[in-house]
Protein backbone atom coordinates (compact mmCIF):
# COMPACT_ATOMS: atom_id res chain seq x y z
CA UNK A 1 0.00 0.00 0.00
CA UNK A 2 1.23 3.38 -1.01
CA UNK A 3 0.02 6.64 0.48
CA UNK A 4 0.65 10.07 -1.14
CA UNK A 5 0.19 13.46 1.17
CA UNK A 6 -0.87 16.50 -0.38
CA UNK A 7 0.68 19.73 1.28
CA UNK A 8 -0.61 23.14 -0.29
CA UNK A 9 0.92 26.39 0.83
CA UNK A 10 0.66 30.11 -0.17
CA UNK A 11 4.00 31.14 -1.91
CA UNK A 12 3.87 34.96 -2.30
CA UNK A 13 0.21 34.78 -2.92
CA UNK A 14 0.47 31.91 -5.25
CA UNK A 15 -0.83 28.19 -3.93
CA UNK A 16 2.08 25.74 -4.44
CA UNK A 17 1.92 22.17 -3.71
CA UNK A 18 4.32 19.25 -2.32
CA UNK A 19 4.09 15.85 -2.41
CA UNK A 20 5.38 13.34 0.15
CA UNK A 21 4.85 9.40 -0.60
CA UNK A 22 5.41 6.75 1.53
CA UNK A 23 4.85 3.57 1.99
CA UNK A 24 1.74 3.99 3.71
CA UNK A 25 0.29 6.65 6.36
CA UNK A 26 0.79 3.56 9.46
CA UNK A 27 4.40 4.18 8.46
CA UNK A 28 4.55 7.63 9.19
CA UNK A 29 6.35 9.23 12.06
CA UNK A 30 3.76 9.84 14.90
CA UNK A 31 4.29 13.49 14.82
CA UNK A 32 3.18 13.94 11.26
CA UNK A 33 0.12 11.78 12.23
CA UNK A 34 -0.48 14.11 15.14
CA UNK A 35 -0.24 16.92 13.15
CA UNK A 36 -2.71 15.66 9.98
CA UNK A 37 -5.31 14.60 13.26
CA UNK A 38 -4.87 18.12 14.30
CA UNK A 39 -5.00 19.87 11.09
CA UNK A 40 -8.13 17.20 9.95
CA UNK A 41 -10.18 16.27 12.88
CA UNK A 42 -9.80 19.39 15.85
CA UNK A 43 -9.59 22.27 13.68
CA UNK A 44 -11.51 20.97 10.06
CA UNK A 45 -12.18 24.33 8.89
CA UNK A 46 -8.48 25.97 9.24
CA UNK A 47 -7.09 26.60 5.71
CA UNK A 48 -4.29 23.91 6.66
CA UNK A 49 -6.93 21.48 7.21
CA UNK A 50 -8.33 21.95 3.40
CA UNK A 51 -4.55 22.33 2.35
CA UNK A 52 -3.92 18.53 3.73
CA UNK A 53 -5.55 15.52 2.65
CA UNK A 54 -4.09 11.88 2.77
CA UNK A 55 -4.94 9.57 -0.54
CA UNK A 56 -3.91 6.11 -0.51
CA UNK A 57 -2.43 4.90 -4.02
CA UNK A 58 -2.57 1.52 -3.67
CA UNK A 59 -4.19 -1.08 -1.92
CA UNK A 60 -3.34 -4.90 -1.88
CA UNK A 61 -6.89 -5.98 -2.68
CA UNK A 62 -7.84 -8.91 -5.14
CA UNK A 63 -11.25 -10.29 -6.36
CA UNK A 64 -11.13 -13.92 -7.83
CA UNK A 65 -13.99 -15.57 -9.48
CA UNK A 66 -15.82 -18.66 -7.65
CA UNK A 67 -18.39 -20.58 -9.28
CA UNK A 68 -20.85 -19.54 -11.34
CA UNK A 69 -24.96 -20.82 -10.63
CA UNK A 70 -28.00 -21.36 -12.33
CA UNK A 71 -30.39 -19.88 -10.46
CA UNK A 72 -34.11 -19.05 -11.24
CA UNK A 73 -33.23 -19.33 -14.68
CA UNK A 74 -30.48 -16.49 -14.24
CA UNK A 75 -27.06 -16.89 -13.56
CA UNK A 76 -25.53 -15.87 -9.97
CA UNK A 77 -21.75 -15.29 -10.63
CA UNK A 78 -19.60 -15.34 -7.38
CA UNK A 79 -16.62 -13.85 -6.64
CA UNK A 80 -14.03 -13.03 -3.46
CA UNK A 81 -12.69 -10.28 -2.65
CA UNK A 82 -9.65 -10.74 -0.95
CA UNK A 83 -7.70 -8.36 1.55
CA UNK A 84 -4.37 -9.09 1.40
CA UNK A 85 -3.02 -5.65 2.90
CA UNK A 86 -1.66 -5.59 6.71
CA UNK A 87 -4.69 -2.88 7.44
CA UNK A 88 -8.73 -3.39 7.51
CA UNK A 89 -10.13 -2.17 3.80
CA UNK A 90 -13.63 -0.59 3.93
CA UNK A 91 -13.83 0.85 0.26
CA UNK A 92 -15.85 -0.25 -2.39
CA UNK A 93 -15.24 -2.66 -5.31
CA UNK A 94 -17.12 -2.30 -8.79
CA UNK A 95 -16.86 -5.13 -11.17
CA UNK A 96 -17.71 -5.37 -14.78
CA UNK A 97 -18.53 -8.61 -16.56
CA UNK A 98 -17.80 -8.69 -20.14
CA UNK A 99 -18.83 -11.00 -22.91
CA UNK A 100 -16.55 -13.26 -25.21
CA UNK A 101 -16.94 -10.93 -27.78
CA UNK A 102 -16.51 -7.84 -25.86
CA UNK A 103 -20.04 -6.71 -26.73
CA UNK A 104 -21.41 -6.42 -23.53
CA UNK A 105 -20.30 -4.95 -20.62
CA UNK A 106 -22.66 -4.87 -17.17
CA UNK A 107 -21.26 -3.34 -13.83
CA UNK A 108 -21.86 -3.58 -10.42
CA UNK A 109 -20.88 -1.16 -7.24
CA UNK A 110 -20.29 -3.85 -3.83
CA UNK A 111 -20.48 -1.16 -0.83
CA UNK A 112 -18.57 -2.43 2.10
CA UNK A 113 -20.53 -2.05 5.01
CA UNK A 114 -18.29 -3.77 7.05
CA UNK A 115 -14.52 -3.40 6.85
CA UNK A 116 -12.76 -6.57 5.48
CA UNK A 117 -10.14 -7.39 7.74
CA UNK A 118 -6.82 -7.91 7.10
CA UNK A 119 -5.91 -11.29 5.29
CA UNK A 120 -9.21 -12.12 5.14
CA UNK A 121 -11.74 -11.70 2.48
CA UNK A 122 -16.00 -10.98 1.75
CA UNK A 123 -17.92 -13.08 -1.08
CA UNK A 124 -20.31 -11.32 -3.53
CA UNK A 125 -22.37 -11.96 -6.43
CA UNK A 126 -24.13 -10.60 -9.26
CA UNK A 127 -27.33 -12.22 -10.93
CA UNK A 128 -27.58 -11.67 -15.20
CA UNK A 129 -29.87 -13.35 -17.83
CA UNK A 130 -26.21 -13.94 -19.32
CA UNK A 131 -24.56 -17.01 -18.52
CA UNK A 132 -21.01 -18.14 -19.66
CA UNK A 133 -19.95 -19.09 -23.36
CA UNK A 134 -20.77 -22.73 -22.66
CA UNK A 135 -24.58 -21.56 -22.76
CA UNK A 136 -24.41 -18.53 -24.53
CA UNK A 137 -21.48 -18.68 -26.75
CA UNK A 138 -19.18 -15.37 -28.06
CA UNK A 139 -22.31 -13.45 -25.96
CA UNK A 140 -21.71 -15.14 -23.02
CA UNK A 141 -19.83 -13.74 -20.21
CA UNK A 142 -15.97 -15.22 -19.67
CA UNK A 143 -13.70 -12.65 -17.92
CA UNK A 144 -14.57 -9.96 -15.62
CA UNK A 145 -12.34 -6.28 -14.64
CA UNK A 146 -12.57 -4.54 -11.58
CA UNK A 147 -11.29 -1.18 -9.51
CA UNK A 148 -10.67 -0.75 -5.95
CA UNK A 149 -12.22 2.39 -4.91
CA UNK A 150 -11.53 4.50 -1.47
CA UNK A 151 -13.54 7.53 -1.36
CA UNK A 152 -14.80 7.80 -5.08
CA UNK A 153 -10.91 7.15 -6.10
CA UNK A 154 -9.36 4.34 -8.12
CA UNK A 155 -6.80 2.69 -5.73
CA UNK A 156 -6.22 -0.57 -7.75
CA UNK A 157 -7.40 -2.81 -10.17
CA UNK A 158 -7.50 -6.03 -12.15
CA UNK A 159 -8.79 -8.75 -14.65
CA UNK A 160 -9.42 -12.21 -14.11
CA UNK A 161 -11.17 -15.16 -16.05
CA UNK A 162 -14.73 -16.50 -14.89
CA UNK A 163 -14.28 -19.65 -13.50
CA UNK A 164 -15.14 -22.89 -14.75
CA UNK A 165 -17.02 -23.74 -11.90
CA UNK A 166 -20.60 -24.52 -12.69
CA UNK A 167 -23.29 -25.75 -10.88
CA UNK A 168 -27.30 -25.86 -12.25
CA UNK A 169 -29.59 -25.58 -9.28
CA UNK A 170 -32.37 -25.03 -11.47
CA UNK A 171 -32.16 -28.92 -12.85
CA UNK A 172 -31.15 -30.12 -9.68
CA UNK A 173 -34.26 -28.63 -7.38
CA UNK A 174 -36.04 -29.98 -11.22
CA UNK A 175 -38.05 -26.61 -11.66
Amino acid sequence: MGCIIFISYQVDNDLASQKLYVDSYYSLPQETKDSIYRAQVEQPHTAEAKALRIVETSRNVVVSSSIVKKVDGQYRYFFDIRNHDSQPFSGDVKLYLITENESGVFDKIFVNEIPIRAKLGAPVYMDMRTGTPDTHGEYGIDHFKYEILVDGSVVGNGTGAITDKFEDLDRLLNR
